[in-house]
């Protein structure tokens, strides 16, 4: 056999050889899953006091402990109604119409906001004083780096009239039905309302993955 032929060979041994230990990291790589994460779900107002301590000393805390470990569903219409006036959708808000479109202000920066580490950043800004929504709105769209234009738009038209609606009917199709604002659930489920709004953490620590369940749980 030639010289020439027999580099062949190796040639072929040696991409066989890399071909076989690709092989085998990829399907290492597949064994190794991410830990699934806590879905939390807030049902919440705008002008809520309860909603904005929940948001401020309970979910922005957690959240910054265990980014990785935890997924966020935004839900802004609480105890509101929606009904149909000259073929509009129309609101009543528990705490008035100020409420109504800081609503809508919440709901189109969840459609508007990809980033949730941005969202949550944003939101808990704004609902921490909300009472001018416009103007808040603004305000903590500058400071987290946010287009406040797309935002505004959405809420000024009928696209935040939609989008609060649907939050509505999201809130209407609990069981049990929601009887105090907040309401959270985790994993989708509304567990014991009174230890998650007491101690969020606490109760997240309960639900992590235990290959991956922060040292401060362990404390």
């Amino acid at each position: 056999m030639s010289n020439e032929n027999v580099l062949l060979f190796q040639i072929a041994d040696d991409a066989s050889l890399n071909f076989k230990e690709d092989s085998l990291v990829h399907t290492f790589s597949q064994k190794k899953t991410k830990a699934k994460p806590v879905t939390i779900s807030v049902f919440y107002e705008c002008l809520c006091p309860d909603s904005r301590s929940f948001f401020l000393h309970h979910l922005l805390p957690s959240y910054e402990r265990a980014p990785h470990l935890i997924d966020l569903d935004f839900v802004p219409y609480g105890k509101a109604k929606t009904y149909i006036e000259d073929g509009q959708y129309k609101f009543s808000c528990q705490h008035g119409s100020v409420e109504c479109y800081g609503n809508k202000v919440h709901a189109c920066s969840i459609a508007k906001v990809y980033d949730q580490t941005t969202l949550l950043a944003l939101l808990s800004c704004m609902i921490n004083d909300n009472m001018s929504p416009e103007e808040r709105g603004m305000q903590c769209c500058r400071d987290h780096g946010v287009d406040w234009k797309p935002i505004q738009e959405c809420a000024a038209g009928s696209e935040g009239d939609l989008l609060l609606k649907e939050h509505g009917e999201s809130t209407d199709i609990l069981r049990p039905p929601v009887s105090f604002i907040p309401t959270i659930l985790l994993n989708k489920s509304q567990r014991d309302q009174r230890s998650i709004l007491k101690n969020l953490w606490k109760e997240l620590c309960k639900l992590f993955p235990q290959e991956s369940i922060p040292d401060e749980c362990l404390a």
